[in-house]
C-alpha cells in the first residue's frame, strides 16, 4: 500500500480533507481548533504528508509566535497520460471525490437553478486513434489554459469543469 493510499484511507486525513475543503483554506491553526481529540502535532504532521502527497497544496506559510502556520487548500488533481506516475487509481478516486463533494454541496442547497447555473454532464463515447487522441487532448489542454488564466470580471463567476478520460470496456479484451 503506498503512502498517499494509506492517507485517503486514514480517518485523521479524511477529516483534514473534509476541513479544508468545506473551509475552501484552512491554516493549520484552524484545523486543529476544529479537530481538538486529536493533538496540535499530530495535525501539522499529517498535514505536512498530505502536502508532500499532493492531497493539500500549501497556499502560504506565516510565521506567527516562532512557529510557521501553513494555510492549505485541498488540491486539483491532475492526471495525464505524460505523467510518471503509476498511482493512477488513487489519484483517480480523489478526483472523483473531490467532484462528488462539490456536487452533493450544490444538489444539498435549496432552490437551485441548473439553467441559470448552467449546469451540464456529457459522455460521449469518442471513437479516436492515439494521434487523433493526443490532438484532441492538446486542444483542450491550450483552451483550459487560456481561460483559466483570465482575470475576472463583473458578472463572472468560478466555473468547475470536471473532465475525466477512460477506455471503455474493451480493455477487458486486451
Amino acid at each position: 500500500m503506498t503512502e498517499l493510499e494509506k492517507l485517503l484511507g486514514n480517518p485523521v486525513a479524511y477529516r483534514i480533507l473534509q476541513i479544508v475543503a468545506a473551509e475552501k483554506t484552512a491554516t493549520t491553526f484552524t484545523i486543529a481548533d476544529k479537530m481538538p481529540d486529536i493533538s496540535r502535532a499530530t495535525v501539522y504532521r499529517y498535514c505536512k504528508r498530505m502536502a508532500d502527497n499532493d492531497i493539500l497544496e500549501t497556499i502560504s506559510e506565516d510565521k506567527i509566535r516562532g512557529q510557521i502556520c501553513r494555510t492549505y487548500a485541498v488540491s486539483r488533481v491532475t492526471i495525464s497520460g505524460d505523467e510518471e506516475t503509476n498511482d493512477y487509481m488513487t489519484a483517480a478516486l480523489l478526483f472523483l471525490r473531490q467532484a462528488s463533494r462539490k456536487y452533493e454541496a450544490y444538489f444539498s442547497k435549496n432552490n437551485i437553478d441548473t439553467k441559470q447555473d448552467k449546469l451540464f454532464m456529457v459522455s460521449p463515447d469518442l471513437n479516436l486513434d492515439d494521434k487523433t487522441y493526443n490532438e484532441l487532448c492538446d486542444r483542450m489542454k491550450t483552451l483550459l489554459n487560456e481561460y483559466s488564466v483570465r482575470k475576472p470580471v463583473p458578472g463572472s463567476r468560478i466555473r468547475n469543469l470536471y473532465l475525466m478520460s477512460a477506455p471503455d470496456e474493451s480493455w477487458e479484451e486486451l
